[in-house]
């Protein structure tokens, strides 16, 4: 039976998919205390000639770039993982009926 290895891949690929999906999470919570700060800064009528307020948000700015692209890459990653575990999936039914489908069809 050819049945125990794709399975096998489809479990580890969800859980590798979960954990993925949990660090976008994360990255966007971050992204969303990032974003209220800058909100925050912006708040102050005079945060355009106050030069602190204004390294902070080239800072904040800065720091919402990289978890962009933090973003995106675990975003990239999922969908590459979904499209394995869709093809691993098709190999563990097609193996199934392969492997059952005689025995099934009484």
């Amino acid at each position: 039976m050819a049945i125990a290895g794709p399975h096998m891949a489809v479990i580890m690929l969800t859980s590798y998919l979960n954990d993925v999906n949990f660090q976008i999470g994360k990255v966007s919570e971050t992204r969303q205390q990032v974003t209220s700060q800058e909100t925050e800064l912006y708040a102050d009528p005079e945060w355009y000639s106050n030069h602190d307020t204004q390294v902070k948000l080239v800072m904040l700015k800065s720091k919402d770039n990289q978890l962009d692209m933090m973003q995106k890459k675990f975003e990239t990653l999922a969908k590459s993982i979904t499209a394995n575990l869709e093809s691993q999936q098709k190999l563990l039914d097609n193996n199934i009926k392969k492997d059952f489908g005689t025995s099934l069809s009484l």
